[in-house]
C-alpha cells in the first residue's frame, strides 16, 4: 500500500463524518420544523392557502333587565358551520346553522372579492358590495387572521388529532386580537336605532390550535371566551347580557387543493 494512501482514507473519513455530523446540525438549528415554525407557518397559510373547515360552536347566554327581574331568561345556542376559502382568488363561502331553544336558522354567504351574495333559509340570494353587508360570519376567522409571530402563545404538550402528530398551542386572546369579533358581535345587537350600546366586557378568551408538526398545516382550533358580558339601553329600559362559556371548535382540511367558488346568482 502506498504510504499517502492511509492518511487518504483518514481524510475521507474525516470528511464524511464532518458532512454528516455538520449536515445533521444545519438541519437541527436551521432547517428542522419547530413548534415555532410551524405556528408561524400555520397563520400565514390561513390568510394565503386555499381550503376547507367544518365548525362547530355552543353558546349559554343569559338576559336580564335590572328593573324589571321577572323577564329574566337563560337561552343555550348551538351552531354548525362549513366553509371553503380561496385566498389568492379573494373567495369565501360560509354556511350556518344556529339553533337556539328549539329555533333553526340557516345563512348562506358568498364573498367573491367586492361582491357578497347572501340568504338565510330557503329566500333568494341577494347581491351586495361589502361596505353594505354587516359582515359577522367571517368574524371568528378575523380573530385568526390577527394573530401573527409576534403573538404571546404557549406551547402545550404535543397530541394527535385524527391520526396526525400536532404541535399544541394556547393564545390568550385580548381585546386587540378580538376587535373584529366584538365590533360585529356589538353592531349585530345595535343595529336598531333605538338601541344604545354600553360597555362590552371579555373575561378569559383564548385559543387552542392544533398544527401538523410533517406540513405547519392548522388541523383544529377551538376559540373560548369565558364570559362575554355588554349592556345596551333601549325605550330608557336597561338590558344586560351575558355570553358564558362560548366555544367555537373548528376543523381544516384540503389544504391547497382547488377551491370552486362561484356566485350563485
Amino acid at each position: 500500500m502506498k504510504k499517502g494512501l492511509p492518511i487518504v482514507i483518514v481524510l475521507v473519513l474525516l470528511l464524511c463524518i464532518f458532512v454528516v455530523v455538520g449536515g445533521g446540525a444545519v438541519y437541527y438549528f436551521v432547517l428542522r420544523n419547530t413548534p415555532e415554525k410551524a405556528f408561524d407557518k400555520a397563520i400565514a397559510s390561513i390568510n394565503e392557502d386555499s381550503y376547507e373547515y367544518t365548525s362547530e360552536a355552543e353558546i349559554s347566554m343569559d338576559i336580564s333587565v335590572p328593573d324589571y327581574p321577572e323577564f329574566s331568561m337563560s337561552m343555550t345556542m348551538t351552531a354548525d358551520g362549513e366553509g371553503k376559502v380561496d385566498s389568492a382568488n379573494d373567495k369565501e363561502y360560509t354556511k350556518s346553522t344556529v339553533t337556539t331553544e328549539g329555533v333553526t336558522e340557516t345563512t348562506e354567504v358568498y364573498y367573491i372579492g367586492e361582491d357578497v351574495y347572501s340568504r338565510t333559509g330557503d329566500d333568494d340570494f341577494k347581491k351586495m358590495s361589502k361596505d353594505e353587508v354587516e359582515d359577522i360570519s367571517g368574524e371568528t376567522y378575523d380573530v385568526y387572521k390577527n394573530l401573527s409571530s409576534d403573538v404571546d402563545y404557549t406551547v402545550l404538550d404535543d397530541e394527535e388529532v385524527d391520526g396526525v402528530d400536532c404541535y399544541h398551542y394556547s393564545v390568550p386572546l385580548d381585546e386587540t386580537l378580538l376587535e373584529d369579533f366584538l365590533a360585529s358581535f356589538t353592531e349585530t345587537i345595535g343595529n336598531d336605532p333605538s338601541v344604545t350600546m354600553g360597555d362590552v366586557t371579555i373575561n378569559d378568551a383564548k385559543i387552542e390550535m392544533w398544527v401538523s408538526k410533517s406540513s405547519s398545516k392548522a388541523v383544529k382550533s377551538v376559540m373560548m371566551i369565558g364570559e362575554l358580558s355588554v349592556s345596551a339601553t333601549t325605550s330608557g329600559v336597561e338590558m344586560k347580557m351575558s355570553m358564558n362559556d362560548l366555544e367555537v371548535a373548528t376543523m381544516f382540511m384540503n389544504w391547497g387543493e382547488k377551491v370552486d367558488i362561484e356566485a350563485p346568482i
